[in-house]
């Protein structure tokens, strides 16, 4: 993990910590689980954390990102299909000059809100269906995924809409 790069970092690890966090706070056995501390727990749960996060981004970004992709898209008036817009961005990445390498993080902060919002939606779903006993703050983790998740498309929209600015400075360069 030594050499993550911060876009890696926030698509898995933040993603995966914010779900346990949410999840945490929805059910009574996850909260006992991680408030009996200790250095080998807290690693162990930074482990957890990551693996969460990375299974997570990838069963969003395979089964939940086209649909959430159109909607912004078509809400930021773009035509363009995923996969050109997708060999847009790697042919302005080698450009010297571009400024599509700046949207970079900005995409991955996308990916945290959405797979922090993924992660606490289906867990809390899933325990419920595991008979987990809800906290006080069940509805709460609920409204806050749900809140997350909008934030991720909001911000998916105006990504979108700045993209297509950084296209046109991209485009004029060699």
């Amino acid at each position: 993990m030594g050499d993550m790069r911060l876009n890696e970092i926030l698509r898995y690890l933040v993603s995966g910590g914010a779900g346990l966090i949410i999840l945490a706070a929805g059910f009574e056995e996850v909260s006992q689980h991680f408030s009996e501390g200790g250095p080998a727990k807290e690693l162990g749960t930074i482990a957890i954390a990551f693996v969460i996060g990375a299974i997570s981004y990838a069963l969003f970004r395979g089964v939940f990102y086209f649909p959430l992709y159109l909607i912004a898209t078509r809400a930021a008036s773009r035509k363009e299909k995923l996969n050109e817009l997708d060999i847009k961005r790697w042919k302005n990445r080698a450009k010297e000059g571009s400024l599509q390498p700046y949207l970079d993080e900005w995409a991955s902060q996308i990916f945290l809100l959405y797979t922090s919002a993924f992660i606490g939606l289906v867990g809390l779903y899933c325990g419920v269906l595991l008979g987990l006993t809800a906290t006080e703050y069940f509805k709460a983790s609920i409204a806050i995924s749900w809140l997350i998740f909008l934030a991720g498309l909001i911000s998916a929209i105006r990504f979108q809409i700045r993209e297509k600015d950084v296209f046109s400075h991209d485009q004029s360069l060699n």
